[in-house]
């Protein structure tokens, strides 16, 4: 019987290999336009994700390039908004009709991410795409004593994240549009693939930072981009 780790892993294969087989097809376009000058990109997004089976925000904050309309590469700060509580049963009483609960625990993850996109089908307005994001980053998990409330422990786990999937957007006007998405996220380590893996879904907002600058007027205008 495949574990949970083995299905996040068989799925992150097939949407690599999905990738590779569009981006082979696409090579060509997409080497082109990382050769042409990079329209800056930035954003507030939000991931509405499963963390320890159990459903939370991620928010991130990203800044980084579109090619051509065809690639994106950006960088960003991602974080949860609340922390996922778990509770600890006390082991003298695990044959007890009702749990008898020792602990409570509270952990929160950040992570910093880098990423690539890919445009796969795309409209005057739309566009389907394909992001991959790897990062690095920590958890923050605070253990409470159940009788008293009083704070165990604190513990700080490093964190691998990798996820994959597949965005579309749409521009409402020309510097600023509406993104969403389906995805999972993979956990490399022991302590966190079970319990910080999981499946995302995203909405956000898309800002063309470069077209939105070159509407100033010139003389606020600094930077030429």
């Amino acid at each position: 019987m495949m574990k949970f780790s083995d299905h996040k892993y068989c799925l992150l294969v097939l949407l690599w290999a999905c990738s590779q087989a569009i981006y082979a097809q696409e090579k060509p376009k997409i080497l082109k336009a990382l050769n042409e000058k990079p329209q800056l990109i930035g954003g507030l997004s939000g991931k509405y994700s499963l963390v320890k089976g159990k459903p939370n925000k991620i928010t991130g904050l990203y800044l980084g390039g579109e090619f051509d309309k065809r690639a994106k590469a950006w960088a960003g700060i991602y974080w949860m908004r609340d922390p996922i509580e778990d509770w600890i049963r006390d082991e003298r009483f695990l044959a007890a009709n009702t749990p008898v609960y020792k602990y409570k625990t509270e952990g929160r993850m950040t992570y910093l991410s880098v990423g690539l996109e890919t445009r796969i089908l795309h409209g005057e307005k739309w566009k389907v795409s394909v992001p991959v994001q790897v990062g690095i980053g920590r958890v923050k998990e605070k253990w409470y004593y159940v009788p008293s409330g009083s704070l165990y422990k604190k513990e700080q786990i490093a964190l691998l994240p990798i996820e994959a999937g597949v965005n579309a957007e749409y521009m409402i006007i020309e510097w600023l549009g509406l993104g969403a998405g389906l995805g999972t996220r993979l956990t490399i380590g022991k302590e966190t693939i079970a319990r910080y893996s999981g499946p995302y879904a995203n909405l956000g907002i898309v800002v063309l930072l470069g077209v939105l600058y070159k509407k100033l007027p010139k003389e606020w205008q600094v930077i030429d981009l």
